[in-house]
């Protein structure tokens, strides 16, 4: 049996890390976002990378759907005051 090697490069958070990297490299001030939601009780996390505000690599929607770490403390605490 072949081990697929091509699965262990899809993890979003690798190919994020790799392209801010490059950008980065290249003098491009590329920010790194790491977003998490809660979904049907699931906890689902995503990173994309952005410039100047628009999503590079991935998908334009991506930070509708994820709310970025550093304001998930926030997002939380407001969640847990609901309850």
């Amino acid at each position: 049996m072949l081990l697929d090697n091509s699965k262990l490069w899809t993890n979003c958070l690798k190919k994020s890390l790799v392209l801010w990297y490059l950008l980065r490299c290249q003098g491009i001030a590329a920010q790194l976002q790491i977003g998490a939601r809660l979904e049907q009780g699931q906890f689902l996390a995503h990173a994309w990378v952005e410039y100047q505000g628009f999503v590079v690599g991935d998908y334009q929607e991506v930070p509708q759907h994820y709310t970025p770490l550093d304001r998930l403390n926030t997002e939380l605490n407001r969640y847990i005051s609901l309850l």
